[in-house]
């Protein structure tokens, strides 16, 4: 498998991602036991970024790949996110992030996340999602270790607000870089 450092987060994670919403039953309804052996197995091939949100089967996904992240937290990067929790349920607001990350956390067994992203950010100003980290946490973006009410939990890395773009421009930006 191939890894790269995304951005300036410290994080190195696998060019090929695992979409968590099969988990979630978003597509049809997926056998629980053949839904982890396909996180086994992507882990096993060296996938190590796993994209997670909410959404995806009200929280089924989250806590299926909780029980994947079991005795493996280590090797994973988690990605989940918020903002966007039903089909037509959107809530950016402070207070609603701030229980939705609190809701993740429980149902993916886990006291931290590697990457927190705003979902489906086309529905909110782009403007906006700069307050969310001090408005959350009190603490600016740029600071690592965001701790959570009640106790101390965190993002391992820089808290990222879409980085499923600059994964994206990094590796369209190495491409070029490549060719001749």
């Amino acid at each position: 498998m191939e890894y790269r450092k995304l951005g300036r987060t410290g994080l190195t994670v696998s060019v090929v991602g695992y979409g968590t919403a099969p988990l979630g039953d978003m597509f049809g309804i997926t056998d629980e036991d053949a839904a982890l052996q396909s996180a086994y197995r992507a882990l096993d091939a060296g996938i190590n970024f796993f994209d997670n949100s909410p959404f995806y089967g009200k929280g089924l996904a989250e806590e299926r790949l909780g029980k994947v992240l079991r005795g493996r937290r280590q090797e994973i990067i988690v990605g989940t996110k918020a903002g966007r929790y039903g089909p037509d349920e959107f809530d950016f607001s402070a207070e609603r992030i701030r229980r939705g990350f609190e809701e993740s956390l429980r149902r993916l067994g886990t006291d931290y996340v590697d990457i927190l992203q705003l979902h489906d950010v086309e529905f909110v100003d782009l403007e906006g999602p700069r307050w969310w980290a001090e408005d959350l946490y009190g603490c600016p973006s740029r600071r690592r270790g965001v701790p959570a009410p009640r106790r101390r939990r965190e993002l391992s890395g820089q808290p990222i607000l879409h980085p499923a773009f600059r994964l994206r421009h990094h590796i369209d930006r190495d491409r070029e870089a490549a060719t001749p």
